[in-house]
């Protein structure tokens, strides 16, 4: 089965996140969503779908920040936080992958549709 990944293209904000499953390359960031699909589940309460919305994509990314915040604010934000969640292998992950969420919506040219309806973000695999 292949990989769902999530790409969009990059800014002069991001850089090379040096994080498995996530990386810079044809001029688009992408994400391995198969990858972190369990730590999503986890950590948000989102499974998420092949067919992710951007409405979907500023939840997970809102929800892993929230997350990190809290962990901060009860100084539990230390190395060992790893562990409690499957699939990341360090904390730059977390950020990383709350990034590329926030930024995958923020990227979406169109949020709604004319009928009111969200259009799905478009997996790399499948664009023209």
């Amino acid at each position: 089965m292949a990989s769902t990944t999530l790409s969009i293209a990059p800014d002069t904000v991001r850089t090379d996140p040096e994080v498995d499953g996530l990386d810079i390359s044809d001029s688009e960031w992408r994400l391995d969503v198969d990858r972190y699909r369990e730590f999503v589940a986890a950590a948000t309460g989102i499974s998420p779908a092949d067919d992710l919305a951007p409405s979907d994509c500023y939840r997970i990314g809102n929800r892993i920040e929230a997350l990190v915040e809290e962990h901060k604010r009860h100084d539990e934000w230390e190395p060992a936080l790893v562990e409690e969640y499957p699939d990341v292998e360090s904390l730059k992950a977390f950020l990383w992958v709350a990034r590329f969420f926030r930024a995958c919506h923020d990227a979406s040219e169109t949020h709604v549709s004319g009928g009111g309806q969200e259009q799905p973000c478009v997996p790399s695999s499948d664009r023209p």
